[in-house]
């Protein structure tokens, strides 16, 4: 199980209207990882992304969360 009590999106300027809904699918995309092995973090900084403007939202909340994961699964 995955448990975040506080996550922090920094988006570039102009993203403030869609931030919302890339907010709320990266956390659905988050929901559905299932970690292979027991950890505990207590603070974490995903590296940042480069994600084209054309980008949808969704494509934007799958490249945030790959990165997370990615991110969570090298502090093994």
């Amino acid at each position: 199980m995955l448990r975040i009590e506080r996550l922090t999106l920094r988006l570039p300027a102009g993203y403030q209207h869609r931030a919302p809904t890339i907010a709320r699918l990266v956390g659905e995309g988050l929901g559905q990882w299932r970690p292979q092995a027991s950890q505990t973090s207590t603070h974490g900084v995903a590296p940042p992304l480069r994600i084209p403007p054309q980008a949808s939202d969704r494509a934007i909340a799958q490249a945030i969360v790959a990165g997370i994961v990615g991110h969570l699964e090298t502090k093994r």
